[in-house]
């Protein structure tokens, strides 16, 4: 499944009006959307990190922070190992593309044996539980959220119990607990994505998750890309489900 994106002279208005539109018919059907919060990149603690925590802890969200294994610094560990809201993932394990020139990047593609990925997987796996001492998410996100079929078909070898890469997917051997809405333009020069856009899209998400049943949202931050902007519109994502009753923030690791 697809989602539209707006139309450039699309109103903040006429979103809101779409988005209680929306909201209304999963009351009618008795559900009650969930979302969940997946941030990317992490290797170290930073202003841009303090700042991301200072926002989870304002708004009782919880976080599944991808981290990067191999360069992945102790002082990140420390940042964090108090923070209850904060799950620490394993995302990929260089994040350093194996593909050929001219196809898209991809650390988890057959471009190697299977074997030395799942093997990378698992070495990631076993030095962020030792570095974060204590549990980990079961869940693997991708590096650039891809991941060949018969990686992630495999990932149960490397200790992992589901998959979070991006988009609505079809059913699949592995648990699928993917993210939506991402913050930023990356085509558009990494730049935070406008209020508009964003909560069209929320909108949208919304609208193919009722018709799924209530399947859960995926929201996408990359706090070390963060320009004012996106860090706004995170915040303004927060702010408004604080506001809505029916909305509830979930650990993702509770979605497997």
């Amino acid at each position: 499944m697809s989602v539209h994106h707006p139309d450039p002279e699309l109103s903040l208005e006429a979103v809101q009006e779409k988005l209680e539109g929306e909201l209304a018919q999963w009351r009618e059907a008795g559900l009650s959307p969930r979302f969940f919060l997946r941030d990317d990149d992490a290797i170290d603690n930073t202003p841009a990190l303090a700042r991301l925590d200072a926002l989870t802890r304002e708004y009782d969200i919880p976080l599944l922070l991808a981290v990067i294994p191999e360069p992945a610094k102790p002082a990140l560990a420390r940042a964090v190992a108090n923070r209850r809201l904060i799950t620490p993932a394993v995302h990929g394990y260089r994040h350093v593309s194996h593909s050929p020139k001219g196809e898209k990047v991809c650390e988890l593609g057959t471009h190697r044996p299977i074997e030395i990925v799942l093997g990378e997987l698992a070495e990631g796996r076993r030095k962020l539980e030792t570095m974060f001492d204590r549990e980990i998410s079961a869940i693997l996100v991708p590096p650039w959220n891809r991941i060949h079929d018969g990686v992630r078909d495999r990932v149960g070898e490397a200790g992992f119990a589901a998959v979070s890469a991006h988009g609505w997917t079809d059913a699949t051997p592995v648990r699928m607990i993917n993210a939506h809405v991402d913050v930023i333009h990356w085509k558009g020069g990494h730049k935070g994505r406008q209020a508009c856009w964003v909560f069209h899209n929320i909108a949208c998400n919304l609208e193919i998750a009722r018709a799924r049943g209530g399947d859960p949202i995926g929201i996408l931050l990359h706090h070390l890309d963060h320009d004012d902007q996106a860090w706004a519109v995170s915040e303004q994502i927060f702010g408004w489900t604080r506001n809505q009753p029916g909305i509830k923030w979930v650990a993702a690791d509770r979605l497997i």
